[in-house]
């Protein structure tokens, strides 16, 4: 039998990981993006953010492994050539 030390049950409690085959709808993509979830159907409409899965006849969702890495992939730090919502 083996044991788990109780700091890290404690991190992967607080930071639970996000399992690959979970699914988020526009709502929580939203969110999770910090932007409003018009904002997000633009992104798509212009090619800067992931299409989402159809999962249903009027029902799409996100993996969550590819919002993850889209959101790991955007610069850290805002820059003076950062675009703005306009530029769409």
């Amino acid at each position: 039998m083996s044991f788990t030390p109780i700091s890290v049950l404690k991190e992967q409690k607080e930071n639970p990981p996000i399992p690959p085959f979970q699914l988020f709808r526009l709502s929580k993509v939203a969110h999770l993006v910090g932007v409003s979830k018009r904002t997000i159907q633009r992104w798509i409409a212009v090619g800067y953010f992931p299409s989402p899965y159809k999962i249903g006849p009027s029902a799409v969702a996100w993996r969550a492994d590819e919002i993850e890495a889209w959101v790991n992939s955007r610069p850290k730090k805002i820059s003076e050539d950062s675009f703005y919502l306009e530029d769409f």
